[in-house]
């Protein structure tokens, strides 16, 4: 697991459903994650993160089955897409599996809060994350603003 991350779990999440990042002296904490469905069931559940966290991450239903709604109701939370997120995410699925292109997972804001939808497979979760992991705290920062020249700038 890379450093930074501690896993955690809870009925119907996979176990990279919580995850902890450093970003510089603050602590972004990602303490909440929905389970497959949640969103199906009320957007206003993954609003609610929205307000609490800093980063949602949700495992499941982003598949091409009818009950894979997962994208859907993220989309009509965020305020804005972060495509970039979802086209890493799925490249690096594409270097274990075919099955990477069918994955239909979105990432996005609303406020201050990033929301990114990974794969149900633990293994394909795991490989999307960790594909994105390293532009998470860059995004919590711009997130949460002011963007300066020095905040905008690639870490090493």
């Amino acid at each position: 697991m890379p450093k930074g991350r501690t896993s955690g779990s809870g009925a119907g999440v996979s176990p990279v459903g919580v995850r902890m990042v450093d970003v510089g002296a603050k602590r972004a904490a990602m303490r909440e994650a929905v389970a497959e469905g949640v969103i199906r069931m009320s957007p206003a559940a993954l609003i609610q993160l929205c307000h609490r966290a800093d980063v949602v991450v949700t495992t499941g239903g982003t598949g091409l089955a009818p009950r894979d709604v997962t994208p859907e109701g993220t989309a009509s939370v965020v305020d804005r897409q972060a495509p970039g997120i979802a086209e890493a995410m799925r490249v690096a699925g594409l270097r274990s599996t075919s099955h990477a292109m069918l994955s239909r997972g979105i990432a996005g804001v609303r406020g201050h809060s990033l929301t990114i939808n990974l794969p149900g497979s633990p293994k394909g979760a795991v490989e999307s994350l960790d594909a994105v992991w390293a532009a998470v705290p860059h995004a919590v920062v711009l997130l949460k603003g002011p963007v300066t020249d020095q905040s905008h700038s690639p870490q090493a």
